[in-house]
């Protein structure tokens, strides 16, 4: 029966061992874990907050853009206006011009 117990005792060892050492892995290992959760949080972090100043920025320029695009409509219809006035000139001219070439040719 010692002889039987001695082996025990030596296995008993062994995995006691065994599981000292299994308990540091995890122990490494977990301080691991929590450096990796620790960057995976970091970078989530990072790039949720550059999603948010990304849209942030691209709802100013679009808001510019849309600004300028209006500057751009008032410009045009101030130009075609100016354009249409110069026309309307230019036939009544005509307009007057054909009349006293006409009232020339009467009389």
């Amino acid at each position: 029966m010692l002889l039987y117990v001695i082996p025990l005792y030596k296995e008993y060892s062994l995995y006691r061992h065994h599981r000292q050492m299994s308990n540091v892995f995890l122990l490494k290992f977990d301080q691991l874990m929590s450096l990796q959760s620790k960057v995976v949080l970091a970078t989530a972090c990072v790039f949720s907050a550059s999603i948010i100043g990304y849209v942030h920025f691209k709802q100013s320029y679009d808001r510019e853009q849309m600004h300028s695009g209006v500057l751009r409509d008032v410009e045009t219809r101030q130009r075609r206006k100016q354009e249409n006035i110069y026309v309307l000139q230019k036939q009544i001219d005509l307009a007057k011009q054909l009349r006293n070439e006409e009232n020339g040719k009467i009389t």
